[in-house]
Parts: C-alpha cells; sequence; structure tokens
C-alpha cells in the first residue's frame, strides 16, 4: 500500500511542478490513477488568466492550438522526468483538455506487462 501512496505523491508532485515550470502555474488540484499500464493524471483548476480572456472573447481554438503546440513542446521533457521517478517505461502519452470545466487529464502508458486477469 505505502508503495502506491509514494507513487501517487511522487507522481502529483513532479506533475505539479513540471506544468508551473512550464506553464506559468499548478492546477488547483491533481488526482492519480494507477492501474498498470496505465496512469492517469485529472487536472482541475487548470486555466490561466490569458485563456480566461481568450475564452471569454469565443476563441477556444487558439487556446486548445496552444495547448497541443506547448504540449507537443514539452511532451519529451515530461515522458523524460515521469520515467525518472515512476521507473517507468512511457509508451504511449496522450494529453486532453475540457476548458469549459477548466480541466484535463494527461494518460500514460507504460511498456509494464499485465494479466487480462488483472482487469475486470
Amino acid at each position: 500500500m505505502e508503495e502506491s501512496v509514494d507513487f501517487t505523491n511522487d507522481v502529483i508532485r513532479f506533475t505539479g511542478d513540471f506544468l508551473t515550470e512550464h506553464f506559468g502555474e499548478s492546477p488547483a488540484s491533481l488526482e492519480v490513477f494507477n492501474k498498470p499500464p496505465f496512469t492517469l493524471i485529472h487536472l482541475q483548476g487548470f486555466l490561466m488568466p490569458a485563456e480566461k480572456l481568450l475564452l471569454q472573447k469565443n476563441k477556444t481554438t487558439y487556446v486548445m492550438e496552444t495547448r497541443d503546440l506547448l504540449m507537443q513542446s514539452i511532451k519529451t521533457d515530461f515522458i523524460s522526468g515521469f520515467e525518472n521517478i515512476t521507473h517507468q517505461k512511457i509508451v504511449e502519452f496522450y494529453a486532453d483538455w475540457n476548458l469549459e470545466n477548466e480541466s484535463g487529464m494527461l494518460l500514460a502508458v507504460t511498456d509494464q506487462e499485465i494479466s487480462s486477469a488483472d482487469f475486470k
């Protein structure tokens, strides 16, 4: 049980610090769900003031394009940092945003072998 708590806390700390460094602020809250080979990071309260202004002017496309470009440019750094703290190799990584709810998710798929019996 303690390993799971350490994993979750390490991922939360790393993700919050990483997003602060690259976006200028951290989400209001982060939740981590880990079921190998999947790690889902749910972000709440993650909308920058400039993004809020653009959304008020119905410029959702600009915000999404900017986030996509930024995520593509920092993806390698995020994966490297994640792998360093979790000691897991990421084979796929995805990000998705819900701007209306000021939320998003990051999904890391690792190379961990699992049995189909592990999934209900």
